[in-house]
């Protein structure tokens, strides 16, 4: 995102109108920056330098990260995974689907 465009806005008069977002042109969601976006979730996750920022379990910050999700969803989704519906979550969470084609 760029700067948002707060022409217009007035929030004492329209409280929802925070203005609107103006696009990057130039952003590019390609490979490399899928893959960049998981490794700052996974440095969230294990960096000890942001544990008073993020909500600790099991020693590992707690975050939801959409990459995760989204790419897990691409493996299964075109036949990367090969496991029972019940184990579906636990292969998400020990990151095995990692080892396939994730990008988008």
């Amino acid at each position: 995102l760029e700067d948002v465009d707060r022409t217009g806005v007035n929030l004492l008069l329209n409280p929802e109108n925070f203005g609107t977002p103006q696009y990057n042109q130039n952003f590019d969601y390609n490979e490399q920056c899928q893959t960049e976006l998981l490794v700052i979730c996974d440095d969230f996750k294990s960096n000890a330098k942001y544990s008073d920022l993020i909500k600790r379990k099991d020693g590992r910050g707690s975050i939801k990260c959409f990459m995760q999700e989204l790419g897990a969803y691409y493996v299964k989704k075109f036949g990367g995974y090969e496991g029972s519906e019940a184990n579906y979550c636990n292969w998400v969470r020990a990151e095995e689907w990692k080892d396939k084609a994730w990008q988008i």
